[in-house]
């Protein structure tokens, strides 16, 4: 015999809608179930009945009697004693069965006829005997941590029916009945019993499914069961849905066993977060250290919620709901210092998705020598922008094939991308990237360890072509909902082909928008990702647009998202840098690169933003805000209404009145210094305050003093000035008012009409009518539509409705399914076709189709960018050549890559001080055929399968685990290499980057000083020419150049003189410095010492020079120069250095000439030689140090020189070292 068990089900039964007398459904199957159905009530299980204690009543929540415990142990024990019973009886029941077919298999008559099986007789077992015994649970459970005793206890609920009326039930909120009065004791329930349906019997869903939902498990299923004629079919339909449960339970078991559902904690309503909001004001786009801070501020505990605000703070914080949006916070009170960030993010939240798996990769044994070898091919130019153009050319078709753009050959042909542009950091340009496109695809190349990411705007083949992105992660709450998707509902798979109707043509022909959504079942069979305990019709949402651009640099979508309860309309406009406007049902937000944000909402509020104010206009009202100041409103008679320097509420009149509340009174001065009063009857009472006037007879004006002490003074002409705040001004005349306010522009109010002036706007509020006036365009706002009319585009937006037209096209779309891109023709068609209404006339349909030439045109407009992103974030960006824009001046040189190759530098000048100039390398351009020819030098090893042979018996454990750390040893250094090659290529990047930057700078202030101008010359004024000299003086400027003799005794003139007296001077001594053996001074004795009488030679004579051998100085042309460096050692022989270990090396080398020499000492191509010896000048005779680093490495032999360079020649000097293993 089998092992026999006992198959319970518990089930909680509610009845929405009196669909079904629930009395009588008890009865019968107390009746016809007396075995197969038991119930449990919870008010049976209670510990202790009666009356709550008038004690108890008093005290808090935590001393009140909470019988949840106990009747979950309750319930357990009763069904542990009914298992047990069952348990036996159906042991019996199997055995006498057993029993009784071995009888009637023994006794079976030898005659042809059938005898009748004991089974034959039975009637079908209830529940298509999936289930042994079903347990209906009453009053019980109401609350969350009431099914989880319920389930702690050992027999989980495993299902929660509501049976509805035949034709469905709509859905009704739950209302709370009025509790009774507390001087009666109360008799003691359960907790939450409130929400039984027999009280709230017309509530769908039930009360107390939302309450308990968030806190079951998975495998729970909540589900309808709708009700029949009578109660005998009514309980057939449980039971049929009793069965399904039970079947459906073992399918989502073996469907979803491999796959993670993410609980979802729940909300609690009304939370702050001040914290957070203020932490990001000064740090925009740090969430992270902004959700620490706000867990800070109440010590990483739950925040209880806030009371309801009040009228006054209402009033206060009227712009709150606008400034939500914006990435600042409006501090109303003193400013306190923003906390410092904990965790130090270099990389803002929008990109870390993109390059997140990048810095995470590692190099792993596995994959190191494919690492080192991809590493080592890309790191020359040429062979970096060959193995770009393969990825380049993958992801391209793969960003066709998925979004059906039809992107134009000649374009996209790498050949032509032959230009890049180096990074040292590539955060900011992913950001911008990123920020002005739609279509973002990345490709992970773990093998060379570099991200390829590719960005451009949907340019599609087709015009309105449309895009789809999933918005939501897949989601179910528990069984109920698969067993209603997906065993229930019928699956239709989204069409494909030409057939797919747009989601305008779905909501024109009102169509069940969903019909665009693949099937839920396809979605959860295709993905595995994690699925999150929340409502399934939550992940039914898709983003869809559809995009339309224009030569004249307008990017328009229109976005049609399916959500839950149906699909939205909406707009994204950006319109060549110059503005973007977001329309939604909600609100239309209009964004000027001036810096102004205005916020549309319907029907009429208009709210401005610029820097840190705030300007609110409904039609009627101006409310003014800004940072640590108190709203102020102008109104629609132009009174001004603020509060004083002191916070007094104040209200300055158009008519000159001034009234101020101050200790619970209102009191008016007018403009005569007269002040008033209301008494208690409600009438205006004069006060007999001081008063006066001076008058200003230069001024032309008069001070007025009055009571309230505000500055007041009236002009000749009856214009008033006031000061009623510190620097608050306000001047009154007969046909305008001027508010001059801090931090806010002048506004003038004259005739229902507000007028100020923002940066290059002049901005008018009357009404329902707002404008925004500019040299290039105008902004219109009205109730109806919002109208922006500029000299190439003009555009009329509404919530509901969308009209363009630039380029003389008209696009044209709306709520109701109207999507047209056409022309407006002044003569209608002969061929009868679709005509749309328009503001700017009859819109006649165009091409949708777009030839290869229209959408290289487009493509050179809204360019794409392709990054080259390595781990260290430091990136090379590829284009074409004729999508940069036009600057200034052009330069082209050269430059010397790490590797020693010569790359074309391009650079490109901006007279613009504030331009950002650029510097570019200029790429060979390379067909498929010569990239496929520089591809096959990457050879990529095979990976080697190391055998680890089985020790011997005789080896003892140590062998053994030699034998391992052997090969964990060979791994690190394959990864150490492979690390090794990869730091290198990185480093000359750095060097690389770090000479355009340098080539940039000399060639950009060689362009700056080409734009200064030529100093002007002064021309000297012409002189008179000198008058020709008397006779006698030419000729002694004759006779004065004239060759004469040196001697004066052998000229004419000594014949007829003589020395009067003769003064012998005897020969200078040879210096005492010579007996020294000091160095001889080198230079030519013009006028030496006259030598002794008894020496023959007339001049003492130089020493001659020394003899040196003569060297190539390495120029390569033949010459040769006299070397006079001389060393003890002709090279630098580390000889064998342990691995992981430094060493030195020092060699002197002396000057043997006779003249000083400048030196420099070249580095060593190997990148583990490091020179120590700085440059500088050794004088003859005297010796200079040369010193020579080699670093730690791995074992390997190293073969390297340096070169000591001097003005006059150059001496090579080799470098030999052996790296051994230690």
């Amino acid at each position: 015999m089998s092992e026999v068990t006992i198959t319970p089900f518990l089930l909680a039964l509610d009845v929405v809608q009196n669909a079904v007398d629930y009395t009588a459904l008890l009865e019968y199957m107390k009746q016809n179930y007396k075995k197969e159905v038991i119930f449990l009530n919870g008010m049976d299980f209670l510990d202790s009945g009666g009356r709550v204690s008038k004690n108890e009543t008093k005290n808090d929540r935590k001393s009140r009697h909470d019988g949840s415990s106990s009747i979950a142990k309750g319930i357990k024990s009763k069904i542990d004693g009914d298992v047990s019973k069952l348990l036996d009886a159906k042991k019996k029941a199997i055995a006498a069965s057993e029993k009784a077919a071995a009888k009637t298999k023994d006794g079976a008559p030898k005659s042809g006829k059938k005898g009748k099986s004991p089974s034959d007789s039975k009637p079908s077992a209830p529940f298509d005997g999936l289930i042994d015994v079903l347990y209906l649970i009453q009053n019980y459970p109401y609350l969350g941590n009431q099914v989880v005793d319920i389930e702690n206890a050992g027999y989980p609920i495993d299902a929660f029916f509501a049976v509805i009326p035949e034709n469905g039930a709509e859905p009704t909120a739950y209302s709370k009945k009025t509790e009774k009065s507390g001087r009666v004791p109360q008799k003691r329930t359960i907790p939450g019993s409130d929400l039984d349906f027999t009280n709230n019997p017309s509530c769908y869903p039930p009360a107390r499914w939302p309450l308990i939902r968030p806190s079951v498990s998975k495998k729970v299923a909540f589900l309808d069961v709708k009700a029949a004629s009578d109660v005998e079919s009514t309980f057939k339909e449980i039971e049929k849905a009793i069965i399904s449960v039970v079947q459906a339970r073992d399918q989502f078991n073996e469907q979803f066993q491999d796959r993670k559902f993410v609980e979802i904690p729940a909300v609690v309503p009304n939370l702050t977060y001040e914290a957070f909001k203020d932490y990001l004001t000064t740090h925009p786009d740090d969430y992270t250290n902004g959700l620490y801070i706000q867990l800070q501020s109440n010590n990483f505990k739950v925040k209880p919620p806030l009371p309801p605000p009040s009228l006054q703070d209402m009033y206060e914080n009227l712009f709150n709901r606008e400034l939500q949006t914006l990435t600042r916070k409006v501090v109303q009170f003193e400013k306190i210092d923003p906390p410092d960030p904990i965790f130090n993010l270099e990389t803002p939240s929008s990109v870390v998705p993109l390059i997140y798996k990048l810095k995470k990769l590692k190099i792993t044994p596995e994959n190191a020598a494919v690492c080192s070898a991809v590493t080592s091919f890309a790191a020359t130019p040429a062979n970096q922008y060959a193995y770009a153009g393969a990825k380049f050319d993958q992801m391209i078709a793969a960003v066709n094939k998925k979004y059906q753009l039809g992107l134009p050959n000649s374009f996209f042909d790498w050949s032509q991308w032959n230009i890049s542009c180096e990074y040292q950091s590539i955060v900011e340009e992913i950001q911008d990237a990123i920020s002005q496109a739609s279509v973002v695809e990345s490709f992970l190349d773990e093998q060379a360890g570099v991200l390829f990411l590719l960005t451009l705007a949907p340019v599609s083949k087709t015009n309105g072509h449309i895009l789809s992105n999933y918005s939501m992660p897949q989601m179910m709450s528990d069984l109920g909902e698969y067993m209603n998707y997906f065993l229930t509902q019928p699956q239709q798979e989204t069409k494909k082909g030409r057939g797919v109707q747009s989601p305008a043509n779905i909501v024109k022909n009102k169509e069940d928008p969903f019909s665009l959504l693949p099937s839920i079942v396809s979605r959860f069979l295709k993905s595995d990702s994690p699925i999150y305990r929340l409502p399934l019709s939550q992940s039914n949402a898709e983003k869809l647009s559809s995009s339309y651009v224009f030569k004249s640099n307008m990017h328009v979508e229109i976005t049609r998202d399916i959500i839950p309860s149906g699909i939205t309309f909406g707009s994204h406009i950006f319109f060549n840098e110059i503005f973007s406007v977001v329309s939604a049902k909600e609100r239309i937000v209009v964004t000027l690169v001036e810096g102004l944000k205005i916020l549309i909402e319907p029907p009429f509020k208009v709210t401005i933003i610029f820097i840190e104010q705030s300007i609110y206009f409904d039609g009627k009202d101006m409310v003014l805000k800004t940072s640590n100041q108190d709203a102020m409103v102008i109104s629609e008679d132009s009174s001004l209404v603020m509060r004083d320097d002191l916070g007094r509420p104040t209200i300055v009149y158009a008519n000159g009145t001034i009234s101020r509340y101050e200790n619970d009174v209102w009191t008016s001065v007018d403009a005569e210094g007269v002040a008033y009063r209301k008494n208690e009857q409600g009438e205006m009472e004069k006060l007999d305050l001081p008063r006066g006037r001076i008058t200003d007879t230069a001024a032309h004006s008069d001070c007025i003093i009055r009571p309230d002490e505000i500055e007041y003074f009236i002009q000749d002409d009856g214009s008033r000035k006031m000061s009623v705040r510190s620097a608050l001004t306000i001047d009154q005349q007969k046909d305008k008012i001027q508010y001059d306010i801090p931090n806010f522009p002048i506004i003038q109010c004259s005739d229902g009409t507000k007028t100020m002036e923002i940066n290059v706007f002049t901005i008018t509020f009357k009404e329902n009518l707002a404008t925004f006036s500019s040299e290039d365009y105008k902004l219109t706002i009205t109730p109806e539509y919002v109208n922006i009319n500029h000299k190439n585009a003009e555009l009329y937006i509404s919530p509901s409705r969308v009209e363009i037209k630039t380029d003389n096209q008209v696009l044209v779309a709306d709520e109701d399914g109207t999507e047209r891109l056409g022309e407006v023709l002044s003569e209608a068609p002969k061929k009868k076709v679709e005509v749309v209404k328009s503001r700017f006339g009859d819109v006649y349909p165009i091409k949708e189709t777009m030839l290869e030439p229209q959408l290289n045109e487009l493509y050179h407009t809204f360019v794409p960018r392709f990054f080259y992103i390595r781990d260290d974030l430091s990136a090379t960006e590829f284009l074409r050549s004729d999508v940069l824009p036009p600057v200034d001046k052009e330069c082209r040189s050269t430059l010397l890559h790490p590797t020693g190759c010569e790359c074309k530098i391009l650079t490109r000048h901006l007279a613009d001080p504030e331009a950002i100039q650029r510097i570019y390398i200029e790429r060979q351009s390379m067909s498929k055929p010569e990239r496929a020819n520089i591809m096959k030098g990457l050879h990529i090893p095979k990976a080697s399968k190391q055998k680890k042979s089985p020790p011997k018996e005789t080896n003892e454990n140590k062998l053994v685990e030699g034998g391992i750390n052997d090969i964990d040893s060979q791994e690190d250094n394959v990864v150490v290499e492979a690390e090794t090659v990869r730091q290198s290529m990185l480093y000359d990047t750095k060097v690389f980057t770090q000479a355009l930057t340098n080539c940039l700078t000399r060639s950009h202030e060689n362009f700056l000083k080409e734009l200064q101008p030529e100093p002007e010359v002064e021309q000297e004024p012409l002189a008179m020419p000198k008058v020709t000299p008397p006779p006698r003086v030419l000729i002694m400027q004759y006779n004065k150049y004239r060759n004469t003799t040196d001697n004066f005794w052998n000229s004419p003139e000594g014949t007829f003189s003589m020395p009067e007296e003769t003064h012998e001077h005897s020969p200078r001594p040879q210096s005492p410095r010579m007996a020294l053996f000091d160095p001889p001074r080198f230079f030519d004795e013009n006028e030496g010492d006259k030598p002794p009488e008894e020496i023959e030679e007339e001049k003492p004579v130089s020493p001659k020079k020394t003899l040196t051998r003569s060297v190539s100085n390495g120029s390569g042309k033949g010459t040769t120069r006299p070397r006079t460096l001389s060393t003890r050692t002709s090279a630098i022989a580390f000889g064998k250095v342990k691995a992981n270990n430094p060493a030195k090396f020092s060699m002197s080398v002396t000057n043997s000439g006779t003249t000083p020499l400048h030196y420099t000492v070249t580095s060593p191509k190997n990148p583990l030689l490091k020179v120590l010896t700085p440059p500088g000048v050794v004088y003859p005779g005297l010796k200079m140090e040369l010193e020579v680093e080699l670093l730690p490495g791995s074992p390997q032999e190293i073969i390297d020189s340096l070169v000591i360079k001097t003005p006059l020649f150059q001496m090579p000097i080799p470098i030999t070292a052996t790296i051994v293993e230690e």
